[in-house]
């Protein structure tokens, strides 16, 4: 029964027929601002997994290009980032004007904004947008980013239905 209802939430509303694996939607779709999306290249990030990116394109409620407009410190001591959407690719009129991306306290994404701020403020990303529910929360809005390139937006364009 838990079961059922965690593949219910990684549903989303009007999307695929068919349930896809929960942990899977949340390895996906983990809140992460990867460092090459401000021009860092760190390890193991310094490829592209295409495979992944293509999954993600697949699973994605919504694609779209944003733009960071607040960098905001959480009391918790993580970082609360305000992304305001330029243009959707993918999902239409499903695709948050706004959104607030949690980088909480000792996350990659929360170490990364607090060491690369200027990166950060004002950066173009490509965003990968899932709704989904977390244990014992409401569904919201989850996402990965990627460096907004021309190169990107083609491989989205490609793996459209």
């Amino acid at each position: 029964m838990v079961l059922a209802l965690l593949l219910a939430a990684c549903t989303p509303e009007g999307g695929p027929s068919t349930a896809v694996n929960a942990a899977r939607v949340e390895q996906l779709f983990d809140d992460a601002l990867e460092p090459p999306t401000v021009g860092v290249t760190l390890g193991s990030y310094e490829t592209r997994d295409d495979e992944t990116f293509l999954e993600r394109a697949r699973l994605s409620e919504a694609i779209f290009r944003s733009q960071v407009t607040a960098i905001l410190p959480m009391a918790s001591g993580g970082w609360l980032v305000e992304l305001t959407t330029r243009d959707v690719l993918q999902g239409g009129s499903l695709a948050p004007k706004t959104l607030e991306v949690e980088a909480p306290a000792g996350s990659r994404t929360a170490n990364l904004v607090g060491n690369f701020r200027p990166n950060f403020e004002r950066a173009n990303l490509l965003v990968f947008g899932r709704r989904y529910a977390r244990e014992n929360q409401r569904s919201q809005w989850h996402v990965h980013t990627v460096a907004d390139t021309a190169e990107a937006r083609e491989l989205v364009a490609r793996s459209a239905p």
